[in-house]
């Protein structure tokens, strides 16, 4: 856990609106990954707007396009998430390594 994470999240505790989110990356962002997290994306990124972090919910296909989604009255079209408050993000890291 990265300085400050574990108190910072605490703060959200009391929210219940809590989902398990994954996301995909390729291999070679792994290393940045682990060492800073998941970070907002600089504003030359293609598809900047505003600082938010974009996390696609598709299990499936962790890496590319989302899959429609059968979720009404949204604007999103993929089954998406944008978090606006980087205090509500508590990062749990899975890595899988196959060596071969």
């Amino acid at each position: 856990i990265r300085e400050g994470e574990f108190d910072r999240f605490q703060k959200c505790q009391t929210l219940d609106n809590h989902q398990l989110l994954w996301h995909g990356s390729r291999t070679t962002n792994f290393a940045d990954i682990l060492d800073q997290d998941l970070r907002i994306a600089p504003s030359e990124a293609t598809g900047y707007m505003f600082e938010y972090y974009y996390i696609n919910g598709d299990v499936l296909i962790p890496i590319g396009y989302g899959v429609p989604s059968n979720a009404r009255h949204t604007s999103l079209l993929y089954n998406e998430y944008i978090v606006y408050n980087t205090d509500l993000i508590n990062t749990e890291i899975s890595l899988r390594v196959d060596f071969q």
